[in-house]
């Protein structure tokens, strides 16, 4: 009885989730939908020859709550991200994360961490010698598409005249 007992609780620490990921990108490109909804993600050349791409959408925990009227209240990222110290921080590089990974597992992994943190590493241009800033955020791990191309299209000028 012992040993199935023991066998059990194995199990359950093998199955459960993984507790939390900070997840360094460089340069993040951040998309705003479904109102005030803001998404970010990563892609990686698929191994898979059918597709160019695999990517990795996070949604950004932005949502605050309600106002009076009942209408939604969403924090903007820049109010949300907090400025760290990142030797202060055990953290992966997407290259590391994903290495030696099928993109199946790269997906089964992210899908059970319990807590997710994005790190953005923003070039400090007010400092020579190309120094870095480094933020934080939560986000939640919301899937995987294939042959997504992620475009930052906020400095094109169709879209500014839209």
């Amino acid at each position: 009885m012992k040993k199935i007992f023991i066998l059990l609780l194995l199990s359950t620490f093998a199955y459960s989730q993984n507790d939390t990921l900070y997840l360094l990108i460089d340069n993040p490109i951040f998309n705003k939908s479904e109102g005030e909804k803001i998404s970010t993600g990563f892609a990686i050349v698929s191994k898979d020859s059918r597709f160019i791409t695999d990517y990795y959408k996070f949604t950004i925990l932005n949502f605050l709550g309600w106002d009076n009227k009942g209408d939604n209240i969403f924090i903007e990222l820049k109010d949300l991200k907090k400025e760290i110290n990142v030797d202060s921080v055990n953290f992966e590089t997407i290259l590391g994360f994903s290495k030696n990974k099928k993109y199946w597992e790269i997906h089964n992994e992210l899908s059970l961490i319990k807590y997710i943190y994005i790190i953005e590493k923003v070039s400090n241009n007010s400092v020579s010698g190309g120094s870095f800033k480094y933020y934080v955020f939560p986000v939640i791990y919301e899937g995987t598409s294939k042959n997504v191309i992620p475009t930052d299209m906020s400095n094109d000028d169709k879209n500014k005249k839209r």
